[in-house]
C-alpha cells in the first residue's frame, strides 16, 4: 500500500511540477510580468536607492542598496557584506530561504550582478535576474508601483556551504593562480588615465586584459547579449574557456556583472570575482601594477 502510495505521490508531482525551482539565471521583462499578473508572487528584489524605489519600482518589488550589502567594519569600502548580517538582512525585507530571488537595477543589472554574486557565493542558488531591468520594463510599458517598501516578516538562512571557487583575493592573484585576468572598467581606468575614489594608484594588474562590462549589452535597452556574441568578444580578445579566470574592476561590482555573464551567459565553469578589486590592488605598494599615469 505505501508503495502505490509513493508511485502515485510520484506521479502527481509529475503532472504539477517538482517543488523544487530550478536555478534559472536570467528572466524575460515579459514572463516576469506574466508571473506578477498571474498572482504567483515572486520574490523581486530593487537593487537601488531608497528615493528611486519609492518613484517607481516592479510591482511587489522590496528594495535595498548596494551600501546595505557592505560589510562596513571592513578596512576596504564595499567589500562583501558578512553572511549572518545579509541573512537578518534579507529576513527584514519579509524573505524566506525556500524563496526564488529576482533581482533588477536601472543599470543594466550591474548592481544587481553584485547581490547576484554574494548570495551564489554564500550557496544560495534560486536567484536570477531580470533581463534589461527596469530600463527595458519602462521600454515596453509595463506597469509599475509607486510608494515606499511593504513591511513584511521573513526567515532566510544559508543552508549550504561556502563557494569558495567564486572568490578571488589579492593574494591568489599575486599567487599566479589564475591563468587569465579580466579587467572590467573602462579604458580610462584601465590605462591609468582616469582614478576612481578608493584607489591609491593608477593602472591596472600587471597581465590583465581589459573586457568593459559595458560591451556585454546588446542596446539601448540594457538586455544582456546572446551566448555566441558573448563568446565572440571573448575569443577577439583573446581569451579562452579553457582558462581558470579572476575577474576585477574598481570594487567588485562590474566584476560581479562579468562574472554572471562569463558562466550564466558564455557558459565558462571556473571564473571568481576579486571582491577586493583595484581598491585592495591598488592599495598594496608592494604589489606591482601596470599602465600607471605617472609611468
Amino acid at each position: 500500500m505505501n508503495r502505490i502510495l509513493l508511485v502515485l505521490t510520484a506521479v502527481f508531482l509529475a503532472a504539477c511540477g517538482s517543488p523544487k525551482v530550478e536555478r534559472r539565471a536570467l528572466i524575460d521583462v515579459g514572463e516576469m510580468a506574466g508571473m506578477i499578473e498571474s498572482g504567483s508572487l515572486p520574490q523581486i528584489i530593487d537593487v537601488r536607492l531608497e528615493e528611486a524605489f519609492v518613484q517607481g519600482h516592479i510591482p511587489g518589488a522590496v528594495h535595498l542598496w548596494r551600501s546595505d550589502m557592505e560589510n562596513r567594519l571592513h578596512e576596504l569600502p564595499g567589500m562583501r557584506i558578512e553572511k549572518d548580517h545579509l541573512e537578518q538582512l534579507l529576513s527584514r525585507l519579509g524573505l524566506f530561504d525556500h524563496d526564488s530571488l529576482f533581482l533588477y537595477d536601472a543599470k543594466g543589472n550591474v548592481d544587481a550582478a553584485r547581490l547576484w554574486w554574494i548570495l551564489r557565493y554564500y550557496g544560495f542558488e534560486k536567484v536570477a535576474l531580470i533581463d534589461g531591468g527596469l530600463t527595458k520594463w519602462r521600454m515596453e510599458g509595463l506597469p509599475e508601483e509607486v510608494g515606499e517598501m511593504r513591511e513584511k516578516a521573513g526567515k532566510f538562512s544559508f543552508k549550504n556551504k561556502l563557494q569558495d571557487a567564486l572568490l578571488a583575493t589579492k593574494n591568489d592573484i599575486h599567487s599566479g593562480k589564475y591563468h587569465q585576468i579580466i579587467d572590467a572598467r573602462s579604458e580610462e581606468e584601465y590605462n591609468g588615465r582616469v582614478m576612481k575614489n578608493g584607489a591609491i594608484r593608477s593602472g591596472h594588474i600587471p597581465g590583465a586584459v581589459l573586457c568593459d562590462y559595458y560591451q556585454y549589452f546588446a542596446s539601448s535597452d540594457m538586455t544582456i547579449k546572446n551566448k555566441d556574441e558573448v563568446l565572440e568578444m571573448l575569443t577577439q580578445k583573446g581569451l579562452s574557456i579553457q582558462k581558470n579566470t579572476a575577474v576585477y574592476c574598481h570594487s567588485g561590482v562590474r566584476s560581479a556583472f562579468t562574472s554572471f555573464v562569463l558562466t550564466e551567459i558564455a557558459g565558462w565553469q571556473d571564473v571568481a570575482n576579486y571582491d577586493g578589486s583595484w581598491i585592495e590592488w591598488s592599495s598594496d605598494e608592494d604589489l606591482p601594477i601596470e599602465g600607471n599615469s605617472e609611468d
